[in-house]
């Protein structure tokens, strides 16, 4: 996983499989979703942030950050301070079961 830290907050592990996920998005989608999980950085607790929820059932323990059809899933390392990227997609109905694959 790739590690971006940020000094005043939480640093972020992204998947290794980042670059080529990030493929799919337009420079402008991939801007947005660094400047959200950005968001997520400053903050005391990145849970609190308004468009964060919690997984239910199997995925419980995870968080999703959603904003119109992108969804960014995380867990929080609360004790290293450290969001851990899991997914990185747009919306769609087999959105979950991707991540219940991994």
């Amino acid at each position: 996983m790739k590690n971006s830290g940020n000094s005043s907050g939480w640093g972020v592990k992204y998947p290794d499989d980042t670059k080529k996920v990030f493929k799919k998005f337009s420079r402008k989608e991939q801007e947005k979703i660094y400047s959200k999980i950005g968001e997520l950085q400053t903050l005391q607790n990145p849970l609190s942030h308004h468009q964060v929820l919690p997984l239910i059932a199997e995925l419980k323990g995870n968080w999703k950050l959603k904003w119109g059809n992108f969804r960014v899933v995380f867990e929080l390392n609360s004790r290293k301070r450290i969001i851990e990227v899991a997914l990185i997609e747009r919306k769609t109905e087999g959105t979950y079961r991707k991540l219940k694959r991994r």
